[in-house]
């Protein structure tokens, strides 16, 4: 895997392009209809992740790919479960995480028929079928994606942030020097918000916004609501005084118009929870907190 992102801009979106992928615009389906297609087309690829235990890591960078893809591509010509197993494939190879291909496809074929036990003859008969499927896309997916492999994912931006929480730097000496760290609520509060931050995180491949915020932003929305969540304020440790989204370096607009984009698919995408009612509390937070008096908006 490339240790280079590069942060190319044909690959961010306004939110009215979405109303205009190629699909939209063929008039084979409205944006209602689009939406399912990819959340279907990425819940597929997540079950046969799981399913061959795959790091997420992997799994994000394929559903990028996947709607990245459908940019350029159309949903008429190009089956979304077709695509997203593609995509899963070459995920695989890009983050060295590969398993062996008769494995690999067992899991498609176990998800493509809903059934753990498919048949000798369905399994021989559908692996010959879908070794054509990923020879026929495969080309077709890296050229449509501009062999633009290596992806930056809000996960990192997660991290980076938790590993500057004073609680997780205190631990993190304690174990270096082969101390007993006993402040064990603060650091139980640094887990429990990395986790749920990345659970949002994950979450969030089941919509576009991967297509209309870059990482740092969404790991910056998925931290608040994380926040929100469980209840653990944000306007101390990591972020050194300053207002918490500093930390991610991005502004407070830009985390707001990203939650605003997130509430936007909680009636359209499968199974995906939101803990917050409006987008509007950052704001409100921000307001009212004299942690934040003195920050800029920008």
């Amino acid at each position: 895997m490339s240790d280079t992102f590069h942060n190319n801009s044909q690959w961010y979106f306004q939110l009215n392009d979405m109303k205009k992928t190629p699909s939209i615009v063929a008039k084979l389906c409205s944006y209602e209809q689009e939406i399912d297609s990819r959340a279907r087309g990425i819940s597929f690829l997540t079950h046969i992740a799981n399913a061959l235990r795959l790091p997420q890591v992997t799994i994000a960078t394929a559903c990028t790919y996947f709607h990245r893809f459908f940019m350029r591509q159309t949903f008429r010509e190009f089956h979304q479960y077709d695509i997203a197993v593609t995509c899963l494939f070459i995920a695989c190879k890009e983050e060295d995480t590969g398993r062996h291909i008769q494995h690999f496809l067992h899991e498609v074929i176990k998800r493509a028929f809903k059934t753990s036990q498919p048949s000798e003859q369905t399994l021989k008969t559908e692996s010959r079928r879908w070794l054509d499927v990923l020879a026929y896309n495969e080309p077709i997916v890296l050229y449509t994606i501009c062999f633009d492999l290596a992806i930056d994912l809000p996960y990192r931006h997660v991290l980076n942030f938790m590993e500057n929480w004073d609680g997780y730097q205190a631990y993190r000496k304690a174990r270096q020097n082969g101390e007993f760290y006993n402040d064990t609520a603060t650091m139980r509060n640094a887990m429990k918000l990395a986790l749920t931050a990345w659970t949002f995180v994950n979450d969030s491949y089941k919509t576009t916004v991967c297509l209309t915020h870059q990482p740092k932003v969404i790991a910056a929305a998925a931290t608040f609501i994380a926040s929100k969540h469980s209840n653990i304020p944000l306007n101390s440790d990591a972020t050194k005084g300053l207002p918490w989204w500093s930390a991610f370096d991005v502004s407070i607009d830009e985390v707001q118009a990203c939650i605003f984009n997130y509430s936007l698919y909680t009636s359209l995408t499968l199974g995906i929870f939101f803990p917050i009612e409006a987008s509007n509390i950052i704001l409100s937070q921000y307001d009212n907190n004299p942690a934040f008096s003195s920050a800029q908006r920008s």
